[in-house]
């Protein structure tokens, strides 16, 4: 006791705990918990949010938190922010040091539930009814500087239910200017996710019903399935390799001012081979995925004009059963389709294309056995040619060369006096 005593009044009673074992408990009254994710360093942009009662249960080695200290925030009103989203519900946590080399690991426990979520850059929630678990684990939450103690910091997520009001949510991180959009619909979200800075596994599950989407000349309504694989990527970032991941359209209605269908069979299926997104306002995406169609009704509106010159056009948009591939790129408000193929035993659709501020401009390539046209499309303006269609078609490069017909229509500076041209009653002007 005397040296006890000795310690406390040359020193104070800091230097005491300063190589003190032991444990201790205590309930402490806080105004914020937001000193928590100051302690760990913000990792994968770590927030909380919320005031109350912490149970503290400390255990020290030689004056430092040891193995077996937990703090618990009891269940009550709790916000966190993780990644670029933040989530508001009722829920719980606990931070708890676990046994390491040469430091104690941290983990911090997250369980919320009947929360709501959204961007941090939303003003109002898209997701509802969450119910998400989260489990942060820190390496050394004794580092000398916040960025080592962020540093190697892994995060699991375990979404076990989730509901998206509107599909319109979505429709900001869709190409501006391209050519598809939601116009309603509801769904619902479960995921299993395991994130890091530098890197990214998981799955998630979107299901949706009744969804809209709006096509040029069509309206689609019908449900939609998003098995959503991810491989690697960079959690920080946003960025994720989403190969083997597929997306299913089924029990669709298609309605046009062309053609409409009153049935519920229209389906079509998106399986990805190598996708790389970058999940963002809009997105970059580098796609590459096998397609498979129940026929191509969805599109009539783009060559419906020329079924009356072109009867053959009619058998090719009443084959069903297409399978074919997509290459599509995304970047911010414009998307280039560099290529996107659909055939059946006597047709072929080959398309190229893109969409920016600037408008919009591709061609489609028909063929039934042997005969074959070429649509340009651009803006508004559409040239249907049956000449050349192959050579035409493979000279069209989107966003390098654009499609012969606007190439031959641009003006040319200067043009010498002469005798009008010959019209060429090969071609249809539509």
């Amino acid at each position: 006791v005397r040296a006890v005593a000795t310690t406390l009044s040359e020193a104070g009673f800091g230097s005491m705990l300063a190589s003190a074992d032991g444990s201790a408990a205590a309930a402490l009254t806080v105004a914020q918990l937001d000193w928590i994710a100051e302690l760990l360093g913000r990792p994968l942009g770590l927030g909380l949010y919320g005031h109350g009662e912490l149970d503290l249960d400390l255990v020290l080695d030689d004056g430092w938190p040891a193995a077996g200290s937990t703090l618990r925030f009891p269940r009550d009103p709790l916000s966190a922010t993780l990644l670029d989203y933040r989530i508001d519900g009722t829920g719980e946590a606990s931070l708890t040091l676990e046994q390491g080399a040469p430091h104690p690991r941290a983990r911090l426990a997250l369980a919320l539930a009947d929360a709501r979520a959204h961007r941090r850059d939303e003003d109002q929630p898209s997701v509802d009814d969450v119910r998400v678990d989260a489990l942060l684990s820190v390496r050394d939450p004794f580092a000398e500087s916040v960025e080592d103690v962020a540093d190697g910091a892994e995060l699991a997520v375990k979404i076990h239910s989730a509901s998206v009001p509107d599909m319109r949510t979505y429709n900001p991180y869709l190409p501006g200017h391209g050519p598809v959009a939601f116009t309603g619909g509801s769904a619902s979200l479960v995921g299993d996710l395991e994130l890091a800075a530098d890197s990214a596994k998981g799955e998630l599950l979107l299901t949706a019903e009744d969804v809209g989407v709006a096509l040029p000349g069509a309206e689609l309504a019908g449900d939609l399935r998003l098995e959503l694989l991810i491989h690697d990527g960079a959690a920080e970032d946003l960025r994720f390799d989403i190969t083997g991941s597929s997306l299913t359209l089924s029990g669709f209605r298609v309605a046009g001012a062309t053609a409409s269908s009153a049935g519920t069979d229209w389906h079509a299926r998106l399986q990805l081979e190598e996708t790389e997104v970058l999940w963002q306002k809009p997105m970059h995406l580098d796609l590459k995925a096998d397609i498979t169609l129940k026929d191509t009704r969805p599109f009539v509106a783009l060559v419906d004009d020329l079924r009356a010159e072109h009867s053959w056009l009619v058998d090719l948009l009443v084959m069903e059963n297409l399978g074919g591939h997509l290459v599509l790129r995304v970047e911010g408000d414009g998307a280039v389709i560099e290529v996107a193929m659909l055939s059946g035993p006597e047709i072929g659709v080959h398309a190229k294309g893109r969409s920016t501020a600037d408008g919009r401009e591709g061609m489609l390539l028909l063929r039934w056995h042997d005969l074959s046209g070429a649509l340009e499309l651009h803006g508004a303006r559409r040239h249907f040619d049956v000449v050349d269609a192959r050579a035409r078609f493979d000279a069209y490069v989107p966003g390098h060369a654009p499609p012969p017909f606007v190439r031959a229509a641009a003006p040319v500076s200067a043009p010498a006096p002469g005798p009008a041209p010959a019209r060429d009653l090969s071609l249809i002007h539509i």
